[in-house]
């Protein structure tokens, strides 16, 4: 057999055969990853407020607009990252032999925390003050937040996807 058969038997071998990859949503981590998207989509919205908040007088709307986002990771990704500290991250310790991604992720949530509340304390100060402090408390959470969100799906649920069982994660996050 010619080495240009082979290759053209392997390939259509694998033609007929495909790897099917499983839907996020059959994931372990498809409702992590879910509203991981969520935050996305409020990062996305501060972002796009950035340069009227940079403004001398930005408008009300766009502070009010600033507020909700803060009230969206103050409460819900609050929520999404106590679940990961008490439930996935718990399952994954003993799973994951090489250095201690879990320990780095806490780290990054009691980073991200202080953010969020110094992001809170701006939009406190925005209607009295220059909002220079606001727009550089943003666009840090921002920046930081899109990384931590990176890292964890591309290390953490990675791992998890393949090491747990969709039931072990099915709690994730409490209501809201």
């Amino acid at each position: 057999v010619s080495p240009r058969t082979a290759v053209a038997t392997a390939h259509a071998g694998v033609a007929a055969c495909p790897v099917t990859e499983p839907a996020w949503s059959e994931k372990p981590t498809a409702e992590l990853r879910q509203e991981h998207e969520e935050v996305r989509r409020e990062l996305s919205t501060l972002e796009a407020l950035l340069p009227e908040l940079a403004q001398s007088n930005p408008d009300m709307a766009s502070l009010k607009s600033v507020e909700q986002t803060y009230k969206f990771l103050s409460t819900r990704f609050e929520a999404h990252m106590q679940s990961e500290e008490q439930l996935l991250f718990p399952l994954m310790q003993p799973l994951i032999s090489w250095g201690q991604p879990t320990d780095a992720m806490k780290q990054e949530h009691a980073q991200l925390r202080r953010q969020i509340e110094a992001l809170g304390n701006a939009i406190a100060f925005a209607p009295f003050a220059n909002t220079d402090k606001l727009v550089h408390c943003a666009a840090t959470l921002c920046r930081e937040l899109r990384q931590h969100l990176f890292r964890e799906e591309n290390v953490l649920f990675f791992e998890a996807d393949e090491s747990l069982r969709k039931e072990q994660l099915a709690c994730t996050t409490p209501a809201t």
